[in-house]
């Protein structure tokens, strides 16, 4: 399912080893294909022929933001399987699109499920937080939130292979500027 990008300490890469051996987290991730398959055949039918891509992502968006009213409805016991449906379809196009890794991220657990799902990649420090990307969509009713981070991700993908793959910690040295502070840095340039 890829690999884990980073740099750790030894503390640190011991708690993060243990973390993704929890077992309710294995788990989780075994019932990844049965999930796929279910959100793909019954919850959101009629996917373009490449689901995991931007344009199965905003129909996938679209149908969250028709199935749930808002967060409260995503946590709600009786939505649970089918929010959890959208998180892994969610992530795994992430996943998929940008060679990225499932981790968990306990620490940010808000579900008392004892794990969070999260996509890591390897050319940026911008973790996709599958629950809370869940949660933004339903509230913003947009319909372009994911897209939105899908075509930003893109763009620092597109520059990293442009820099040769660098480390993080090369890319951080390097002072990269990401696509969302462009703008920013230009008017403080012109100032």
């Amino acid at each position: 399912m890829g690999v884990v990008f980073g740099e750790f300490d030894e503390e640190d890469f011991q708690l993060f080893v243990k973390d993704q051996r929890d077992s309710r987290w294995l788990a989780w991730l075994d019932s990844i294909p049965d999930q796929l398959d279910r959100f793909l055949i019954e919850t959101v039918p009629g996917m373009p022929l490449d689901p995991y891509s931007s344009r199965g992502l905003n129909l996938a968006e679209g149908t969250a933001v028709a199935y749930f009213a808002d967060a409260e409805a995503i946590r709600a016991p009786l939505n649970r399987g089918l929010a959890e449906q959208f998180a892994v379809f969610l992530g795994e196009v992430f996943r998929r699109s940008f060679d990225g890794a499932w981790i968990n991220v306990p620490d940010h657990d808000e579900t008392g499920m004892g794990f969070c799902p999260v996509v890591r990649f390897p050319f940026t420090n911008m973790d996709i937080h599958v629950r809370v990307f869940l949660a933004a969509a339903v509230e913003q009713r947009t319909t372009i939130e994911w897209v939105t981070v899908w075509t930003a991700a893109a763009e620092i993908e597109a520059a990293w292979w442009k820099a040769g793959k660098p480390t993080r910690s090369q890319w951080l040295a390097a002072k990269w500027i990401p696509p969302e502070e462009y703008d920013d840095e230009a008017d403080a340039m012109k100032s």
